[in-house]
C-alpha cells in the first residue's frame, strides 16, 4: 500500500496554485471565475477535513456544489474548470478511500479536458493508485 501517495494527491488538488495552470487562451475570463469559485469549495473541504469528517455523507453539500461549478462552467475546456473535476476525484480518492470512483472520474477528466494540464497528468495520477 502506498502510504504516501494520498498525501502527495491531496496537496496537489489542495494547495497547487491553481493560477499556474492556465492556458493563454484563458486570459478571456469567463463570466464566472471557476478558479474563485472552486478555491472557495476548497475552503469549506479543508475546514471539514481538518475537523475529522471523512465520509461521503458529510461532504455531500460539497460534492453538489463541485457538481453545479462543473454544469456552470459545461463546455468551457480550460484548466481551472478540468481542476474541478480533478478535485473531486481526488476527495474519493484521498477522504472517501473510494479508488474505483475516483478512477472513473480521472478518465472521465481525460475524456472531457483532453487538452488541459490536469489531464495530461491523469496518467500518471492513474499508475500511482494503481
Amino acid at each position: 500500500m502506498k502510504i504516501n501517495l494520498p498525501i502527495a494527491l491531496i496537496a496537489l488538488a489542495l494547495c497547487a496554485p491553481l493560477h499556474l495552470l492556465r492556458t493563454a487562451d484563458h486570459a478571456a475570463a469567463a463570466p464566472a471565475d471557476a478558479e474563485a469559485e472552486l478555491s472557495a469549495v476548497l475552503g469549506r473541504i479543508q475546514a471539514k477535513a481538518q475537523v475529522g469528517q471523512k465520509s461521503e455523507q458529510e461532504f455531500a453539500g460539497e460534492l453538489k456544489e463541485l457538481d453545479a461549478l462543473l454544469a456552470r462552467h459545461h463546455g468551457e475546456q480550460t484548466n481551472d474548470v478540468a481542476q474541478i473535476l480533478l478535485t473531486k476525484a481526488q476527495l474519493y480518492f484521498e477522504l472517501f478511500g473510494n479508488t474505483a470512483k475516483c478512477v472513473t472520474l480521472i478518465n472521465q477528466l481525460k475524456t472531457d479536458f483532453p487538452e488541459t494540464a490536469p489531464s495530461k497528468q491523469a496518467d500518471a495520477l492513474l499508475k500511482m493508485i494503481a
